[in-house]
């Protein structure tokens, strides 16, 4: 499937998801089917797009797959997860769901997602998860990225007129 993923993530790089849909298609007749890097280039093309449904479905399916050896997944389901902590209507139960997946494999957080997570956790009044998503991070983070997360506490202070 490798080959296959590479004009996958091309057909995408080139916003043509009808030829990537045909790739995997072919690949598919071949006796191939889709694998955790195809469902990431799927996800990180509808996020770039901003179809959240779509992203939605594509994690689906990339939860289904093993974790990339790679671990190629990690950059894009921080992403996925500051995007959707910044949507207007976030679902707080998938939001969960794709934090979890992040967490239980061990990976890391970036300070970009923890800072849209805070805002989150802020805005629905939940200090437990605050402090338990940054009891352990926060002192690995460089100044610059604790100040990062240090202002969503600010910017959630000025917001409260």
């Amino acid at each position: 499937m490798p080959a296959m993923n590479a004009l996958v993530k091309f057909a995408y790089a080139k916003r043509d998801p009808a030829l990537a849909q045909n790739y995997i298609d072919m690949a598919r007749s071949f006796g191939l089917r889709p694998d955790a890097s195809t469902w990431l280039s799927r996800l990180d093309f509808e996020l770039t797009k901003g179809d959240l449904d779509a992203a939605a479905e594509a994690f689906d399916a990339l939860t289904l797959e093993n974790i990339p050896k790679d671990r190629s997944d990690v950059p894009i389901l921080n992403r996925y997860i500051t995007v959707l902590s910044c949507a207007e209507t976030p679902s707080q139960q998938h939001l969960m769901r794709v934090l979890d997946s992040i967490l239980e494999t061990g990976a890391e957080l970036e300070p970009s997602t923890v800072a849209s997570l805070c805002r989150v956790f802020l805005r629905r009044d939940e200090l437990e998860e605050i402090s338990g998503l940054l009891r352990y991070r926060i002192g690995t983070f460089p100044r610059a990225d604790r100040e990062r997360v240090a202002s969503s506490f600010e910017d959630f202070i000025f917001d409260l007129d």
